[in-house]
């Protein structure tokens, strides 16, 4: 099956990393739109955030394996945000990463990084099997920071990206 997706605006597909298929063949697409919401055209209703929240917010869609859109969310603040990588864990859940220049919006209470620290900081976001967000974080210093891809290795999450912050990026003693 094939199909358009998307609204009025620009929706932009980088990579490969932004698609993934889960262990129930459901197809995954992440990445970034500046289309608005009207008729559910990229937020289904009831998800987690059903509309714009920028000028670019990152989206996702979910499309069971006959092609059908079971559901699809915004995921962003104010300012400019884009999803670039996405995988799914055994229990189907859907991990995102990308990059946020929004001081709000991303980081649920507890993450690792609460808080934008650079004009652009990288970000990681979880959303359960039906679309539902279960946390967020930032990931960065005080420069530009970005993650483009990321893997689900023996339960862990690992993601790669590029900074040019000078702190903030690697843990002590490693």
């Amino acid at each position: 099956w094939g199909t358009y997706y998307g609204g009025t605006g620009n929706e932009t597909y980088y990579s490969r990393s932004g698609l993934v298929v889960d262990n129930n063949d459901n197809v995954i697409n992440t990445n970034w739109t500046t289309s608005p919401n009207g008729a559910n055209v990229i937020a289904t209703a009831g998800e987690y955030q059903s509309s714009l929240g920028g000028f670019r917010d990152a989206y996702i869609v979910k499309f069971n394996p006959n092609g059908t859109r079971l559901w699809s969310t915004y995921y962003g603040g104010v300012s400019d945000d884009g999803a670039y990588g996405a995988v799914t864990d055994a229990n189907g859940n859907i991990i995102i990463i990308g990059e946020t220049s929004s001081s709000a919006n991303i980081a649920s209470a507890g993450a690792y990084q609460t808080t934008l620290n650079g004009t652009t900081d990288a970000f990681i976001a979880k959303f359960d099997p039906a679309g539902f967000f279960q946390w967020g974080s930032y990931f960065g210093g005080t420069g530009v920071d970005r993650a483009f891809a990321v893997e689900n290795s023996c339960s862990n999450l690992l993601f790669f990206g590029l900074t040019n912050s000078l702190s903030g990026i690697a843990t002590a003693n490693t």
